[in-house]
């Protein structure tokens, strides 16, 4: 990738488990997104996923609330953190669109299997 264009990383604080991890390969892998795109089709694809864990989250929120009463900090936290990742995301799209770039994305999601 070009130098002007900075590869940022997620600083997301790491959730806590209280489980321990054991290092096996997953259950089952799936490649969900895998080429080369324009920005534009980029951010489309990439923000629709994004919003949509934010309204995963603004949903869990409203359910514990409403059935439990419970301890929404968690999905509070996720969705400040998805929103940071929006904004890195659309300043990096913004600036590989203004350089004409082609992206290679590969988007793989992995399931374990693990104990309660």
């Amino acid at each position: 990738m070009a130098a002007d264009i900075q590869q940022t990383e997620n600083r997301a604080a790491p959730e806590k488990r209280k489980t321990a991890t054991v290092k096996r390969k997953p259950a089952h892998r799936f490649t969900v997104v895998k080429g080369r795109f324009m920005p534009s089709e980029a951010g489309r694809m990439l923000f629709d996923l994004v919003n949509s864990k934010i309204n995963f989250h603004a949903m869990e929120i409203f359910r514990i609330q409403e059935q439990f009463g419970g301890d929404v900090s968690r999905s509070q936290n996720r969705i400040r953190e998805l929103n940071d990742i929006y904004r890195s995301l659309k300043l990096f799209l913004k600036t590989a669109e203004e350089k004409k770039y082609q992206l290679k994305i590969t988007g793989t999601i992995e399931i374990t299997v693990v104990n309660k």
